[in-house]
């Protein structure tokens, strides 16, 4: 049975349900948000251990809503953007998310984000990451 909860966030069905089933099939439970509005929701009721969310959204940025989730949990925080450019600020640094990657992803890289994250804890801001995968989310 599934103990850590993930909530994934992104407008694109398609991107986010590959998402969904890949980390349900590494035995994590997972709950799709189509956007960030719908993503506060969940985070309020479902209280995920780690959040995945796409920067680019029509409603909120993947930035902002991470600072509103900032406000009040320390969460660990993925960011998928298509725009590897797009990298927060120093001035950002302790409100952003743990980990921003670039899409297209593999799902091996991004289940390696994700286990890093979960079990050591937030000490390295950036860890190492191996890619085993290679199967590719391709995205925006």
């Amino acid at each position: 049975m599934p103990s850590e909860t993930i909530l994934i966030v992104d407008d694109d069905p398609s991107v986010r349900d590959v998402i969904v089933k890949f980390i349900e099939m590494g035995n994590y439970r997972a709950y799709g948000a189509a956007g960030a509005h719908e993503g506060l929701h969940l985070f309020e009721t479902k209280q995920p251990d780690l959040i995945i969310s796409d920067l680019v959204m029509p409603d909120i940025n993947g930035y902002e809503l991470c600072d509103r989730i900032r406000q009040t949990s320390d969460v660990p925080i993925i960011m998928l953007t298509g725009f590897p450019q797009d990298r927060p600020s120093a001035d950002r640094q302790g409100k952003g998310p743990d980990i921003v990657l670039a899409k297209p992803i593999t799902m091996g890289l991004l289940l390696s984000a994700v286990e890093s994250l979960l079990f050591q804890g937030r000490s390295m801001p950036n860890p190492p990451i191996q890619d085993t995968s290679r199967a590719r989310l391709v995205g925006r």
